[in-house]
């Protein structure tokens, strides 16, 4: 056991600061048809942190962007995607778009159907246990080490990001939850002595995250999380590995127990061949 820290109440701020596959992405081209349709405007003025830097490569600010709008959920399982109309939008040439795409299409964020086109990937229940079990050894792992390491500075950067979350839990607002969701765990890794890993991390778990974006619709996960992130932090703060290693762990499974609510909910996001 670690000794439990003064918790943060909700609203208090401590500081200031195949075959299956084409009938599944057919179902899910319908239902995504209305949710098509309304994005368009928006993406015929790509987001504001879509800054193109002409003397950057073209086809990895694409990629990242594109990227980040699947696992954001701005753009959803089934979503069409058409290299000529990505182009024009986003005011390039085909060739770094195709590009773009093929990458996305290798790390399977990205799906071709032949005569259907090109789709954003449904979710895969066999791709997201892998995923788990990769980020689940990795942090586990990197949380012994920060355990051992925590320092006052690193204390009070996790207990304002957890009474962020807590704020953010209170207000409903799902999306900065996310964030700072994020942020606490990238701290930790930080904290390890191995930041760099936290690159990979993200990297292996972003299509996890896509199914961890539609948790944050269920009332208790987000209230859960905080709580289970105060027990995080008051094993890191009592120098307890073992303890820390427990409850990251716990933490982390959580997905994993909520996996078959959030497929019943969204089951033409999901794979039919799964």
């Amino acid at each position: 056991m670690c000794p439990s820290f003064p918790r943060f109440p909700f609203g208090c701020r401590a500081f200031s600061i195949s075959s299956g596959r084409r009938n599944g992405a057919k179902a899910c081209r319908a239902e995504t048809h209305t949710e098509d349709s309304l994005r368009t405007k928006r993406l015929m003025n790509p987001r504001e942190d879509f800054d193109l830097d002409r003397s950057r490569s073209i086809s990895d600010q694409i990629y990242l962007w594109l990227r980040s709008e699947i696992v954001s959920l701005a753009l959803k399982p089934g979503h069409v995607l058409s290299e000529s109309e990505l182009a024009n939008r986003l005011g390039v040439s085909r060739t770094p778009t195709r590009q773009a795409i093929k990458k996305l299409e290798e790390e399977g964020f990205v799906e071709s159907v032949p005569n259907l086109g090109t789709f954003v990937s449904l979710f895969g229940v066999g791709v997201l246990i892998e995923a788990q079990f990769i980020r689940e050894s990795l942090e586990c792992s990197l949380i012994r080490r920060a355990a051992e390491r925590i320092d006052p500075e690193t204390t009070e950067t996790l207990q304002y990001l957890l009474a962020e979350q807590a704020a953010s839990v209170e207000a409903g607002e799902d999306r900065k939850f996310y964030l700072l969701d994020q942020d606490f765990h990238r701290t930790i890794c930080s904290m390890s002595g191995m930041p760099g890993i936290w690159k990979r991390v993200e990297l292996v778990v972003s299509h996890l995250n896509r199914v961890r974006r539609l948790s944050m619709s269920l009332p208790f996960v987000p209230t859960e999380a905080v709580e289970q992130h105060q027990d995080i932090l008051d094993c890191l703060v009592a120098r307890n590995p073992d303890g820390a290693e427990k409850a990251m762990r716990k933490h982390l499974n959580n997905i994993l127990k909520v996996l078959p609510e959030i497929r019943a909910e969204h089951t033409h996001y999901f794979s039919p061949a799964d």
